[in-house]
């Protein structure tokens, strides 16, 4: 693998990260493409990455989540794409023909929204290789999905985490999981 410019600079906190912001911009249109193949079109925004910890994270979560996990090759390890719970209900109201006008999550998930939550964690997979291309051989494995925060089995809940934030145009967020120390593995 050729030199690559460094993902993470060595900087006092706010982390500078000025690799990732093309990963995210990569992911951005992918998830864009994607989400349109679900009959969900509309651009796909990028937040700044946000540093805190796993356990942080997941209490900023509801019980009730709708995480695709994978594990990519070394030095970046597991990842997790998190869809808001209802989202998964309008995308699943849309694909099928609805109006993707879906009511209030209902607090668990349907067989129907599981297996197309495991259908889109595999398209997503595509998704992250792409985005990393160029940064690291991510050659990402899509590991399965998880409806329950506790459920997670990502990293430790002390372990800083990078949260980078997508929102579709209609407020709908998702959010991408690194591990902060796998992300200062990579190469400069």
């Amino acid at each position: 693998m050729a030199a690559h410019a460094s993902l993470v600079r060595d900087a006092p906190p706010p982390l500078a990260m000025p690799g990732l912001d093309m990963v995210a911009m990569r992911m951005a249109n992918g998830l864009r493409d994607r989400l349109a193949t679900y009959g969900c079109a509309g651009k796909i925004g990028v937040s700044a990455p946000l540093q805190t910890s796993f356990g942080d994270w997941c209490a900023q979560q509801g019980t009730t989540t709708a995480l695709c996990r994978y594990r990519l090759a070394a030095p970046i390890g597991s990842v997790i794409i998190a869809f808001a719970p209802a989202f998964i209900s309008q995308l699943v109201d849309t694909y099928y023909g609805g109006s993707g006008q879906a009511s209030a999550f209902r607090g668990q998930f349907s067989s129907a929204e599981i297996r197309f939550l495991t259908r889109m964690g595999e398209d997503c997979a595509a998704t992250l290789a792409s985005a990393w291309g160029g940064f690291a051989d991510a050659d990402p494995v899509f590991a399965g999905v998880a409806t329950e925060i506790s459920a997670a089995a990502f990293v430790r809940p002390g372990d800083a985490v990078m949260v980078q934030r997508f929102t579709g145009a209609d407020g709908a967020q998702i959010d991408c999981l690194y591990p902060l120390a796998a992300l200062r593995k990579l190469p400069h």
